[in-house]
């Protein structure tokens, strides 16, 4: 077993509530002891999550006088009591560095199929992190202009109360109302999507990892510098001097791959857009084809040709959408962005596998890295790849999996094209 798969240490795992501190470390035998724990971030996800599994024998803390007057010690769902403003620090320690939010804990949101018989409690705990809380907390209520990367950072700040936050710049104006929506529901539903950068394609995520906020684009996250590369071979590598065998793909599994009629149904190839201008009563056309698209992650995009666009979508210009009267110039002109965004999403997510590799707490959603896979052939496989499958591809969805045996991270990966090198960024 790598090093790196190997079991890590709890330096802090504790629940607290009201000023009540219970160790979950496992450190006292009869306390309630963690006996799983998995951290999740995710592209589609503005906050953290993770599920905390518990073994529970009962002597975790005294029961509140309220109820039971004879103040015994009981399980963490009856003496703290396992409810409301309930939070979890944790620092786990690993050789390529530590997960640790015990200074920014993840809270409690709901119990997950608790077994319980008469002498201990098994249990798995949901967590969420504070911004999730935020999220519900209030509504945006005002009307934003300006900058979409600058209207973003007003919300985080003041909806999210955090200024971390990475950004990429956007190049197109937009005004909106609030309408009472959750901050989650303005940014990734309304503006991520509509968001263009400076130079390249339109289509943005808002996500959030240890590190804080992210509102990237997809160019600027395919585009920057892998942060691992991992192999997989039928052996391991041989070495004693090195941690290569960290970086060993355990599973790979195939989810999508070249779904040729969903990539024409979703107007991937070509597609038209028909806008109306309310001011004048004019209609205009506009066809996209896919090759329009600036950056990729592999240096070949293959997708299937077609005669003409499969795909239309019409839409009203907004002209004076919030003046009194319909003048100035068009704001966010969906000509500009709609048919293309919607085009890099699906393109991006045209490749999906998922990999477990050696638990590597350094990596967060929204990195790349490079998956060197083997060939299958008959001939000699010595320092060969797949020329094909291997490559960058950019993290999607991550989960750090830690147990009393061992540490996986398991990745779900995305690609939009084929090949060992990129344009842009070659190995």
């Amino acid at each position: 077993m790598t090093k790196a798969l190997q079991a890590c240490a709890y330096e802090i795992f504790q629940i607290e509530k009201n000023g009540k501190i219970v160790d979950i470390t496992g450190q006292f035998i009869e306390g309630a002891k963690t006996v799983g724990f998995n951290y999740y971030e995710s592209l589609f996800s503005p906050n953290i999550t993770a599920i905390l599994s518990l073994m529970d024998i009962g002597g975790s803390y005294k029961m509140d006088e309220k109820y039971d007057p004879q103040g015994r010690f009981s399980t963490l769902s009856s003496a703290l009591p396992l409810t409301g403003d309930a939070f979890v620090r944790f620092k786990i320690a690993h050789k390529y560095g530590n997960l640790d939010f015990s200074n920014n804990p993840l809270f409690y949101d709901v119990k997950l199929s608790p077994d319980q018989s008469t002498t201990k409690q098994a249990l798995m705990i949901g967590l969420v992190s504070k911004a999730a809380k935020d999220n519900q907390s209030n509504t945006v209520k005002e009307k934003y202009s300006g900058n979409m990367a600058d209207t973003v950072r007003k919300l985080v700040k003041k909806y999210l109360k955090t200024d971390k936050l990475s950004i990429s710049p956007t190049k197109e104006p937009y005004q909106f109302a609030g309408e009472n929506r959750s901050v989650f529901e303005v940014i990734v539903g309304e503006l991520a999507p509509q968001a263009s950068p400076v130079d390249g394609n339109p289509g943005y995520f808002f996500y959030e990892t240890r590190d804080g906020f992210n509102f990237r684009s997809i160019d600027d996250l395919i585009t920057q510098k892998p942060k691992a590369e991992y192999f997989l071979r039928s052996k391991l590598k041989a070495n004693l001097d090195n941690d290569d065998n960290d970086f060993k793909i355990i599973l790979k599994s195939d989810i999508k791959s070249d779904d040729n009629i969903t990539l024409l149904k979703s107007g991937v190839t070509q597609r038209k857009i028909t806008t109306l201008n309310l001011k004048d009563r004019k209609c205009e056309s506009f066809v996209y084809k896919f090759d329009q698209l600036k950056t990729s992650l592999g240096k070949d995009v293959d997708v299937p040709t077609t005669e003409s666009f499969v795909k239309t979508s019409f839409y009203v210009k907004s002209v004076g959408t919030y003046e009194s009267t319909p003048k100035g110039e068009i704001i966010n002109d969906p000509a500009k962005w709609r048919a293309l965004s919607t085009m890099r999403y699906n393109l991006l997510f045209s490749q999906i596998i998922h990999v477990q590799v050696p638990c590597n707490p350094q990596l967060m959603a929204g990195d790349t890295i490079i998956c060197d896979f083997e060939p299958i052939t008959q001939d000699s496989k010595v320092q060969g790849s797949d020329p094909v499958q291997s490559g960058k591809y950019l993290i999607c969805n991550l989960c750090h999996s830690f147990s009393p045996t061992k540490s996986i991270t398991s990745m779900t990966l995305v690609r939009d094209s084929y090949g060992l090198y990129t344009n842009k960024n070659k190995k």
